[in-house]
């Protein structure tokens, strides 16, 4: 009886700690990583953002993204309890993690010149208006505009028309089409090493999220916010970059 009684206090005790009597360590290799694998080492990683937002955790767990690592898409963390907040952090040396929300399109293949010094994407749809064009990660960038241009909309729909794209790199996001145009003399493709669109989506979407902490991670490219959602309570921002983020109208 009095064995019995000692489990049933100390079952008590991890279901009152959050259903666990310790708390957990993962870690996330972008390169290396397996998201079959337990995730409770470095050499056990996990590799996706999809695999960390659909794991339960709980206060007091730690998530380690590997340092040099690179992460397209949106974080969304878990919830800790007070003074046992869920942490992502780093692990490894380098550069900090990165967490981005915006599409890679850098390949020629991705362009269509829609006419002389006009290019678009209109061979692939694109879900979420663009709020920055970065090119060679931040050397020069487009601005934005935020109307149809002239040639884009019908002869008989005068209303709709507004500024044209006169300058290199002005762009426009058409919502409709869901495409992307851009002034540029060549393919931009070929005119620059990288060329990032970064997208109207939150890169760490903790809306209605409590008791997290953030430490160490480097947040960019995102054409909402680097750190959305609101009804938030106990969160904690520290030693992170945050760069590019904004640009997307949010309600059309």
């Amino acid at each position: 009886m009095k064995t019995f009684k000692s489990a049933a206090v100390a079952l008590c005790a991890v279901l009152a700690a959050g259903g666990k009597a310790a708390a957990t360590e993962y870690f996330v290799d972008s390169e290396r990583g397996d998201d079959a694998r337990d995730g409770r080492s470095a050499e056990t990683a996990w590799k996706t953002l999809e695999k960390v937002n659909a794991v339960a955790l709980v206060g007091g767990d730690v998530v380690r993204f590997r340092r040099g690592g690179l992460w397209r898409g949106t974080l969304r963390p878990k919830s800790g309890r007070p003074g046992r907040p869920v942490v992502y952090t780093n692990y490894g040396t380098g550069a900090k993690p990165i967490l981005q929300q915006s599409l890679d399109w850098s390949s020629p293949e991705g362009w269509f010149e829609e006419s002389p010094g006009l290019w678009s994407t209109q061979k692939a749809e694109i879900p979420y208006d663009v709020g920055i064009f970065i090119v060679n990660h931040g050397e020069r960038w487009g601005a934005k505009k935020w109307r149809n241009p002239e040639w884009a909309v019908p002869k008989d729909a005068k209303w709709q028309r507004s500024l044209r794209l006169e300058n290199d790199l002005d762009f426009w996001y058409d919502e409709k089409g869901r495409r992307l145009v851009v002034k540029c003399p060549e393919n931009p493709g070929k005119a620059f090493r990288s060329v990032e669109l970064a997208m109207r989506k939150h890169i760490v979407n903790q809306g209605a999220r409590h008791d997290v902490t953030y430490d160490g991670l480097w947040v960019r490219y995102g054409g909402a916010h680097g750190f959305g959602g609101g009804s938030t309570a106990n969160i904690v921002i520290r030693n992170c970059d945050v760069c590019w983020i904004g640009g997307g109208l949010q309600f059309w």
